[in-house]
């Protein structure tokens, strides 16, 4: 059988992870892009990288960052809602995240400078790319059908599965590492992890709390 090598190396996000039970729609998605021939749908939990970094934050980083987005749902009343059927991929050395696009307040409206803005200052030593708009991971597409997979993405909305519109309050923030295997199928041959989680604080304290939380 035909295996694809590759270097045995740890990738390292800071990923957004809502509460998995409020993604009914997002899962049945997956389902009809894996029916559509996307073997990686399902490769991954329901993660959205924020970004990619070389060590991993800390617990008060992540803190920081869990409270920076909540402050930022603020905006649409606590919610980080997906944009419209917009799709985006993320590409990585190793790896391609073919996802849907989140919108977290006025942070995707102000591009990469914006999200940036998101991080706690002693972490932005640590990372090598954001990633801006974040996507919620729905499958894993391997680098050498990344262009067919865009081509895919312009096709009429009967032939490819159409992205739900949904939107989260309850969501936390982690380190997520994955490590590629040397051999197999790229769109599932790795191992992941994701550390403990920090949890974005309520939104109905922080809509009292009001200033507090920055």
């Amino acid at each position: 059988m035909k295996t694809h090598k590759r270097r045995y190396r740890l990738l390292r996000f800071v990923a957004l992870i809502p509460q998995c039970d409020l993604l009914t729609s997002f899962r049945e998605y997956q389902r009809r892009l894996f029916a559509a021939s996307f073997t990686g749908a399902f490769s991954f939990p329901a993660i959205a990288p924020l970004a990619r970094v070389l060590t991993p934050f800390t617990s008060g980083e992540l803190k920081s960052l869990a409270i920076e987005l909540r402050r930022l749902s603020m905006h649409t009343g606590g919610a980080i809602q997906s944009s419209g059927t917009a799709l985006d991929h993320i590409c990585t050395e190793e790896l391609n995240f073919l996802g849907i696009q989140l919108s977290i307040g006025t942070a995707a409206e102000d591009g990469k400078q914006g999200n940036e803005g998101l991080f706690p200052e002693t972490a932005k030593r640590k990372m090598l790319e954001v990633f801006s708009p974040p996507a919620l991971c729905a499958a894993i597409v391997p680098s050498h059908k990344v262009h067919p997979c865009i081509h895919d993405l312009h096709k009429d909305a009967q032939e490819f599965p159409s992205a739900p519109a949904f939107s989260f309050r309850s969501a936390a923030v982690s380190n997520f590492t994955v490590r590629p295997l040397p051999s197999g199928d790229p769109a599932y041959s790795f191992e992941w992890r994701i550390d403990p989680l920090v949890w974005l604080p309520s939104w109905k304290g922080a809509l009292h709390r009001g200033a507090s939380l920055s």
